[in-house]
């Protein structure tokens, strides 16, 4: 049985909100399921499935973190700590909201019993040379004027890619539908939040830029 430290280490301070991160090299290199110990509780038992199986490792790897990620923050909850599958979409249990993100790094997971919609996300950096081909997929006209002077521009381009992920995560259920990143637009940005304007309404999406890369987070309607 593997041991594997997850982190409840959250760069968001929100009350009642589960925060749980690990390393993708904390797993096996080929991983086909998880029997986890994590004290207090007793082991995490993660199955893969069926239809992941012939996936890449590094697939199945970022799947089973994920989902480690999850039932190491709905347990912290009090919750069931199964996470289901619809389409490929996490279910949670019911009364919680939560999600799910991974980048090539780590893996993160949030949930709460606070809020209706949540939506996480986490990112490297997007390279330097990479930035203008990516700007015309993610920014929506006007979105670029929101930059502060100090901030670069491929630093920034992550922000609002991760920033969108997070949004689009929260109101997918709601929506019904993958939206654009064009249809979200930057209203704003503050020294820890990003204003993301949809359909007449405007969200805060906080955010945090760090040695682990960027990370974003939108909470909505709290119960």
């Amino acid at each position: 049985m593997t041991r594997i430290a997850l982190s409840s280490d959250a760069p968001f301070a929100l009350p009642r909100l589960i925060w749980a991160e690990l390393p993708l090299d904390a797993l096996p290199p080929d991983p086909q399921g998880l029997a986890v110990t994590a004290e207090p509780g007793g082991a995490f038992r993660i199955a893969l499935p069926d239809d992941l199986r012939p996936a890449v490792a590094r697939r199945r790897r970022e799947f089973l973190a994920g989902r480690l990620a999850a039932a190491q923050a709905l347990r912290r909850l009090g919750a069931p700590e199964h996470v289901g599958r619809s389409d490929r979409a996490p279910v949670w249990p019911p009364g919680v909201a939560g999600s799910i993100s991974h980048d090539d790094r780590r893996a993160v997971a949030v949930a709460s019993r606070q809020y209706r919609q949540l939506g996480v996300d986490c990112e490297q950096p997007i390279p330097e040379a990479e930035a203008p081909a990516l700007a015309r997929q993610i920014l929506a006209p006007g979105d670029a004027a929101a930059r502060p002077a100090g901030l670069g521009f491929a630093a920034f381009l992550t922000l609002v890619f991760s920033a969108k992920e997070a949004f689009y995560k929260a109101v997918a259920a709601e929506v019904g539908r993958m939206l654009e990143f064009h249809e979200v637009t930057v209203a704003g940005m503050a020294a820890d939040r990003l204003h993301l304007a949809f359909d007449g309404d405007v969200s805060d999406v906080r955010w945090h830029l760090g040695p682990a890369g960027c990370t974003t987070l939108c909470a909505r309607n709290p119960a």
